[in-house]
């Protein structure tokens, strides 16, 4: 039986026996100090609520500012440092400076153990604002490889040893709040021994009278610590009864209403975690698309489809300037499903003032339109019928409009302030990734323009190489037979000069030869003919015609030809071609001494290497020397040349698998290594190493 009289714990007591007054007040003080204990726990799991937010928001902040300076080094826009930089690092700042060591009742030991985590925070934040500082610097010089270096390096390291201090930090709040509640369990045990002798020496003075008290103050009571229980486990959503309106009911109405009190805070704190993990993760998206996606079309569809669904808006569009800048067309468009939307033909003119769109291209600021039936001014044709509320973002790089970001939703006021923010911070992501794409477009237009013409002028020389090189023969022919006197008698003054014709006009042919090599090299036109080659043949061809080179210069040719040199595939004409260059080279820049021709077999590839005593190449030229239509300063006369041999015979070698380098030294002379695989070209088949794998004969593209 319960006692249903609206009447306080006092008043009962009074009514029914006089010795049980100072028992009921015994435990209607230790009700009351239940109340103040819980109030304490409650208090202190708000005060511990509000410190982790400030937390949270300390790491928002900072992500905000690691947010900014990515999206700095990114875009280089130095504007981004005075337009938000310094602002989210002030602010990072203040909220580090408000954080509190502790809640009421924290022990002393967490307590300092709080004040010495705030205090690495503050040298953490003192550190940060450094690194950011001289991030900015570095970035305001143009130095972007050194900011880039900071943001990955020590900025990195800090953030690692500032999200630790907080997680501790937060955990030592946590620790608190649950020894409260600890301390709130302990103070209801006693209350339920006070209770219960009471409640003996009330049934050893009348069993009626102290039933029906102690049954009227302890249901009720049972009734809050089962549910402030629940609670502690984690049910927000258990709330104590309120049956009487005494200071029982009082009680459990004060702890509803705390308790409804925390559940929001505690709502409204992870609502805005789950807001921020997914603006984060949009965001972080969009910058994996715009890294990997350069086709326009499907980088926009992609970003529209993914803010639509991830918002859950009835459309989602990017509008992109004409040709013109006359109108603004639907360049990607999705709704939340998913689905494309069809874009409007006609698109919508720059000029349009009911456009949203339109004016947010015209102004270059954000339009938004909370409730579109409350909005008659604004009734633009790309407005979707259901929808009730829209914003437009100009997608802006520096000054320059690059479209329109138009995002619509079927519940009106549906943008908020940190959404226009996330969102104008997405516009800003997309801008940059339809520059990059525009940008990619015209490098690879520009790139096939260069090599339609690189190829045009490399055939243009071929044929006409080709077309020269006919009547240059015959020209040779006649002249020779005219010098030999074929012709008739010449005298040794006409003989001496046609041998200068002859000379020249070799000379000439040579140089023609060359361009017409290096022309079909560029075209992909130079075929090699594979074939068995004798190297010990060509060696000793190559001697005959090198003592011819020498003539009366005081040179002498050494050899260090190791003998029975294995047989190779390749072209025979091309490998002679490649040691007469490097010959005819050592002969030309080395006006006295020695020049030594080595040969040998080793690791399955011939090397050969053309030694010389002459000037030797000064370092700052020896970029040059493979470099076409170049050759390197020097003092010696008579050194005719066309910057080609060395580019071509470089080619040859490498079209053979092989290798062409040199070592050089002024004064000392250079050497030429030139190596050719036995059989790097073609393979030789598995079954029989000592026969190529293509048969002799066969031409290949090099």
């Amino acid at each position: 039986m319960q006692l249903k009289l609206n009447l306080s714990i006092g008043q009962r007591t009074a009514l029914g026996f006089a010795l049980m007054i100072g028992l009921v007040l015994i435990a209607s003080g230790t009700g009351l100090l239940y109340t103040r204990t819980v109030e304490t726990t409650v208090n202190t799991t708000r005060d511990g609520a509000d410190q982790i937010e400030q937390v949270g928001n300390l790491q928002e902040n900072w992500l905000a500012v690691v947010s900014t300076i990515d999206n700095l080094l990114l875009t280089r826009q130095t504007s981004l440092i005075d337009q938000r930089l310094r602002g989210e690092l002030d602010t990072f700042n203040q909220q580090l400076d408000a954080l509190e060591p502790g809640l009421p009742g924290t022990s002393p030991e967490i307590a300092a153990e709080n004040a010495r985590i705030i205090g690495d925070l503050s040298s953490l934040g003192d550190e940060l604002t450094g690194s950011v500082n001289e991030l900015i610097i570095e970035a305001q010089s143009g130095r972007w490889a050194r900011a880039q270096s900071l943001r990955h390096t020590s900025m990195a390291s800090l953030q690692r040893q500032l999200n630790e201090d907080l997680e501790t930090l937060s955990g030592n709040i946590r620790t608190v709040v649950y020894d409260s509640a600890d301390e709130a369990m302990s103070a209801q045990r006693d209350t339920r021994t006070y209770w219960s002798i009471t409640a003996a020496l009330a049934l050893l003075l009348g069993v009626l009278a102290g039933f029906l008290t102690v049954n009227s103050i302890t249901q009720p009571v049972a009734a809050l610590v089962r549910t402030a229980q629940a609670i502690r486990g984690g049910d927000l959503t258990q709330r104590a009864a309120v049956n009487t309106r005494d200071e029982i009911g009082q009680l459990a109405t004060t702890f509803n209403s705390m308790t409804e009190q925390l559940s929001g805070l505690i709502d409204h704190l992870e609502e805005r975690v789950n807001d921020r993990t997914r603006d984060l993760q949009i965001a972080a998206d969009v910058s994996k698309q715009i890294t990997t996606v350069l086709d326009i079309d499907e980088l926009l569809q992609q970003v529209v489809t993914l803010t639509a669904r991830s918002y859950s808006l009835s459309a989602s569009s990017v509008f992109l300037p004409t040709s013109d800048n006359t109108a603004l067309v639907q360049a990607a468009g999705s709704d939340a499903a998913g689905q494309v939307l069809t874009p409007s033909e006609s698109g919508v003119p720059i000029a349009d003032d009911l456009s949203a769109i339109a004016v947010a291209a015209r102004t270059r600021k954000t339009v938004s339109i909370p409730d579109v039936s409350e909005e008659p001014d604004y009734a633009s044709p790309a407005l979707l019928r259901y929808s009730r509320s829209e914003v437009a973002i100009p997608m802006l790089l520096g000054h320059r409009l690059l479209g329109v970001f138009n995002l619509q939703s079927s519940q009106p006021h549906r943008f908020h302030d940190e959404d226009l923010r996330i969102l104008e911070t997405l516009a800003e992501q997309i801008a940059i990734a339809v520059r990059n794409a525009q940008l990619f477009a015209e490098t690879q237009s520009a790139r096939e323009t260069a090599e339609q013409a690189n190829r045009i002028k490399s055939e243009f020389m071929a044929n006409m190489s080709h077309e020269l090189r006919t009547p240059l023969n015959a020209i040779l022919n006649f002249t020779g037979f005219v010098a030999d006197g074929v012709l008739g008698p010449v005298t040794t003054e006409q003989s001496d000069t046609l041998n200068k014709v002859i000379v020249s006009g070799e000379h000439l042919l040579s140089l023609i030869n060359d361009i017409l090599d290096l022309t079909k090299i560029e075209v992909g036109m130079m075929d090699l003919f594979i074939e068995e080659v004798d190297l010990n043949s060509i060696l000793e061809s190559l001697l005959s015609t090198a003592k011819g080179l020498i003539k009366a210069k005081p040179l002498e040719l050494h050899t260090e030809i190791e003998p029975n040199l294995p047989r190779l595939y390749g072209d025979k004409r091309r490998i002679r071609q490649i040691l007469l260059n490097l010959l005819s080279n050592a002969v030309k820049f080395t006006p006295r001494g020695n020049i030594t021709l080595i040969a040998r077999h080793q690791d399955g590839e011939i090397l050969i290497s053309v030694q010389d005593t002459g000037i030797g190449i000064p370092q700052d030229q020896q970029h040059v020397v493979f470099e076409t239509f170049k050759q390197g300063r020097h003092d010696l006369q008579d050194t005719p040349g066309t910057g080609l041999g060395m580019p071509i015979s470089k080619h040859f070698a490498e079209a053979h698998g092989g290798r062409l380098w040199f070592e050089s030294a002024v004064g000392a002379g250079s050497t030429f290594y030139v190596t050719l695989p036995v059989n790097g070209l073609p393979s030789a088949s598995d079954t029989n190493p000592s026969k190529p794998a293509i048969p002799t004969g066969t031409r290949l593209s090099s």
